[in-house]
């Protein structure tokens, strides 16, 4: 669930306080505590919010973030996740995206979710997620609509052409919210890519299944290529043919002042 993953990128070093000030509404709180899923601690996030009985369209959502301070390219990761849940939603409901009109995940504490991960991500300075195959429930649940059998209709068609699995769980084990800020950040799907482990962040959910510990954890890793960037050099060589002699120091001199570590040139007989 968002919650979820937000609640894992705090753990994993994002500041709450600093979500807190971005988001793009103000008549939230957001509070973490800690909670214990089949003995791993782990961070519960709670979002607190005025009922409301506005239902809002994709250009309405976009435009809450778009009028606040969020920096770019978070704004940019939000609009991208509440894309994915208009398709989603228009496809199951057989209406344009544009003509979907959120309820669930149109409320307060989804924006409050999604925007928030967007914000840690940029806070955290993520390049890249890769999101493992996520587990799907059973069961059914309550919504705007009425009672919808899990995995919700809207998970499954965000879901397509992504690895899932089943667990034994009567349950919603991922939300339309979640599976939308999963496929639009995902680069991939599958194992762990290889990395430099860094950080770890674990965030819960509020049930707690026998089968399976309710959590998300986050792995927070740099790459080798982009550990070796830092040391990496490129050499570029080229011909100068029908040019003046007098010319040849100036260029030299100016490869130095682009940043070259080094240049040099070696006549050619032709």
């Amino acid at each position: 669930a968002g919650d979820m993953l937000l609640a894992a990128l705090i753990d994993a070093g994002a500041s709450l306080d600093a979500i807190r000030s971005q988001l793009p509404i103000s008549n939230v709180s957001l509070e973490t505590r800690m909670v214990e899923r089949h003995g791993i601690g782990a961070a519960a996030l709670t979002v607190t919010a005025p009922h409301e009985h506005a239902h809002r369209r994709l250009g309405d959502i976009k435009k809450i973030i778009d009028s606040s301070t969020m920096p770019a390219g978070a704004k940019s990761r939000a609009h991208r996740a509440f894309e994915v849940l208009a398709v989603a939603e228009g496809h199951v409901h057989r209406i344009a995206p544009t003509d979907v009109t959120f309820h669930e995940v149109g409320a307060l504490d989804a924006i409050v979710d999604i925007c928030g991960v967007a914000l840690a991500l940029d806070q955290l300075s993520i390049d890249e997620v890769i999101c493992s195959p996520l587990p799907m429930g059973r069961g059914k649940t309550r919504a705007a609509h009425g009672v919808l059998p899990l995995p919700a209709p809207a998970t499954l068609q965000i879901l397509t052409d992504c690895p899932v699995y089943g667990v034994e769980v009567e349950g919603e084990t991922v939300t339309p919210t979640g599976a939308a800020l999963v496929k639009s950040l995902s680069s991939g799907f599958g194992a762990v890519p290889s990395m430099t482990l860094r950080t770890i962040g674990i965030g819960s959910g509020n049930a707690d299944w026998q089968a399976v510990p309710n959590v998300v954890r986050v792995l927070l890793g740099t790459t080798e290529e982009h550990q070796a960037a830092g040391n990496a050099a490129l050499i570029l060589e080229t011909n100068l043919d029908d040019m003046l002699p007098e010319w040849v120091p100036d260029v030299v001199q100016a490869c130095l002042d682009a940043g070259a570590h080094d240049a040099w040139t070696t006549p050619a007989a032709m």
